[in-house]
């Protein structure tokens, strides 16, 4: 795993896969919940997106997604919308990733700073999970402070 400054968005323009903190949720109407921060930018981004997550999320649970269209791959943060972010959860959202690239030849997938925006966690905790897990594939893009 490594650490850049910039913006994600900047990345994806780029023509970068990005990763995409998401939560188990569905709405009524059978969207998935992508109400704040990077997951809003992204819904409104593509529309289509929140409908897919949530077919997903209903047909196999709260596990990582990969949306070649997008160039996303929805990374599980917490359970619920409502709810802090979970290191638990992280630690099988960083192993399913892994997989996950593998499985699908991603050679780079830039991720915000999991669980540490709305999440509520302190990025020493998630980066000391993510240490052992991610290696170069995976870049952690955080804004300058």
């Amino acid at each position: 795993m490594r650490e850049i400054t910039g913006d994600l968005w900047d990345v994806h323009d780029q023509g970068f896969c990005i990763g995409v903190p998401t939560n188990g949720n569905c709405r009524r109407d059978g969207r998935a919940v992508m109400g704040a921060g990077v997951a809003l930018a992204a819904a409104q981004l593509f529309p289509n997106l929140p409908i897919l997550l949530g077919e997903k999320l209903r047909a196999s649970g709260n596990h990582v997604y990969y949306w070649p269209e997008f160039r996303i791959v929805t990374l599980p943060t917490k359970e619920a919308w409502i709810r802090p972010s979970n290191l638990g959860l992280i630690e099988r959202t960083a192993r399913e990733a892994v997989h996950l690239a593998d499985h699908n030849r991603l050679t780079t997938i830039y991720c915000p700073r999991l669980g540490c925006g709305l999440g509520g966690l302190a990025w020493k905790d998630v980066a000391s999970v993510l240490a052992g897990l991610w290696d170069g594939r995976f870049i952690i893009v955080h804004p300058a402070a």
